[in-house]
């Protein structure tokens, strides 16, 4: 499914996405974790981080939703979706559920709805694959606008860290 609303193209990300969506992650970490990466690094990041992006669409292990910019062609807004296969169960032997660890929005395109359709059309993605539900850990400042979207706090989920992230 693909749907164009106010300039804005909305579909699942290509192979040939894969660069773009490297250059994405690169400023979304940036821009939550300021002066963690050196400039020097960003292209061996790209290189890197384009690889990973093209194998896991190619694998289908990994769906990413984009919103892109009609006019430019550039991706404005991405979601990475890894589909997560359950322990099978009596009564449902196949199900899955979506993580998404990374959602992001260039500055310049928030607060116009973008994120938002997005957030709609992945939705209904997520019904049609039967996924039981989506899953994310949201930023405090986006807390609001995911509750607008339906999605429901629940207790915090325990962890065990085993390596310092850095």
């Amino acid at each position: 499914p693909v749907s164009e609303a106010d300039g804005i193209l909305y579909r699942p990300a290509t192979l040939e996405d894969a660069t773009a969506l490297a250059e994405l992650r690169w400023d979304f970490h940036l821009e939550d974790y300021p002066g963690s990466a050196s400039p020097a690094g960003r292209s061996p990041f790209i290189a890197a981080c384009t690889l990973w992006v093209h194998h896991r669409l190619a694998l289908s292990t990994w769906t990413v939703w984009v919103a892109e910019d009609r006019a430019t062609g550039a991706i404005v807004s991405q979601i990475f979706i890894d589909l997560v296969d359950k322990v099978p169960r009596p009564g449902r032997l196949i199900d899955q559920y979506g993580y998404a660890p990374h959602v992001y929005t260039r500055p310049e395109w928030r607060s116009r709805g973008v994120g938002s359709r997005l957030m709609e059309w992945v939705k209904w993605w997520a019904l049609g694959a039967g996924l039981e539900f989506l899953v994310l850990w949201p930023s405090d400042a986006a807390r609001d606008f995911y509750a607008r979207l339906g999605f429901v706090p629940e207790a915090e989920a325990v962890t065990l860290p085993l390596r310092p992230e850095g």
